[in-house]
């Protein structure tokens, strides 16, 4: 009788095992690639800050930072006739309301960019730090910037 009920137990545990190890290959790979995925985002253009708000942040950007002070910024850019919006929280340690924001985009899909802070551009390179966005023809309210 334990040789019936084992089998039916073994197989239970191998299928179990099996969609577990799926699940995580599956998120690695999304997860990986959408943290990752800034090939395409060649091209360089200013974006206009409408507004910014002085905020502090959960976490530093980065832990050596002294400060999670910072910025809910929302700005524009346009390209093509086509305006874009989108937000962004900056800590104060690399960016101030009167500094350039510049953006990479997509030149293949425009609303598709990172933002970047700094006088030298990162875009086509691996140096873009911001994570890839989808900006959106409305813009965002400074309440929902994070």
């Amino acid at each position: 009788m334990t040789g019936g009920v084992r089998g039916p137990i073994a197989l239970g545990v191998s299928l179990a095992v099996f969609l577990f190890a799926a699940m995580i290959t599956v998120g690695v790979f999304f997860g990986q690639r959408q943290a990752d995925d800034k090939d395409g985002l060649t091209a360089e253009t200013r974006a206009e800050v409408i507004e910014a708000v002085q905020d502090s942040h959960d976490s530093p950007a980065r832990e050596d930072l002294d400060t999670d002070e910072g910025f809910k910024v929302i700005y524009r850019y346009e390209l093509d006739g086509h305006t874009y919006f989108d937000s962004e929280w900056i800590n104060d340690h690399y960016w101030a309301p009167n500094d350039a924001l510049g953006i990479c985009f997509d030149e293949s899909d425009p609303a598709r960019h990172a933002p970047f802070v700094g006088p030298t551009s990162p875009c086509g390179t691996d140096q873009i730090v911001r994570k890839t966005r989808a900006a959106s023809n409305v813009a965002p309210a400074v309440e929902n910037v994070r």
